[in-house]
């Protein structure tokens, strides 16, 4: 008795078809079956669940149907140095600051923003290497930000 899933069929529930009939459990209460699937098949077969919200598709393409939670880091002293666990780092300084900007892995993202609203004022320099070939970029507007990726040589205001 093998219980069999016809190829580029999707079905709701187990999924399931007993083939040639009903099959009793076995004394250890294990149904015998034997599962076929074609992964190139339309529909959902082939996509990978990761989380809530997160799944790969079988062209490894990571998707999401809820929000981004990313890592927050409200820096208060000068000069601060990106860390690769940061994502949002909002700039809450008493005075002009400097966020200096780490070669990185390619792709690597940071959003940098005046979370004290005083950037008028107390201008925020974002350091790197070179950042849309400058040696720096300056948030100068309150409550301004402004998101940097590293595409592999210098990092891009996006």
């Amino acid at each position: 008795m093998a219980y069999i899933r016809p190829p580029n069929t999707i079905f709701t529930g187990n999924g399931l078809l007993s083939s040639p009939g009903p099959s009793p459990l076995d004394p250890a209460g294990v149904i015998p079956m034997t599962i076929t699937s074609n992964i190139a098949s339309t529909g959902q077969i082939g996509v990978v669940s990761v989380g809530a919200g997160l799944a790969i598709t079988p062209t490894g393409v990571l998707s999401t149907t809820g929000a981004i939670v990313a890592n927050v880091t409200i820096v208060t002293t000068t000069p601060y140095t990106a860390l690769s666990s940061d994502y949002f780092i909002g700039v809450d300084v008493a005075g002009p600051s400097e966020i200096d900007l780490p070669t990185s892995s390619t792709g690597t993202t940071y959003v940098i923003k005046d979370v004290a609203g005083t950037a008028n004022t107390d201008n925020i320099t974002v350091m790197a290497t070179t950042i849309d070939g400058q040696a720096n970029a300056v948030i100068d507007i309150n409550y301004a930000s402004i998101t940097v990726l590293f595409n592999g040589s210098e990092w891009n205001i996006i």
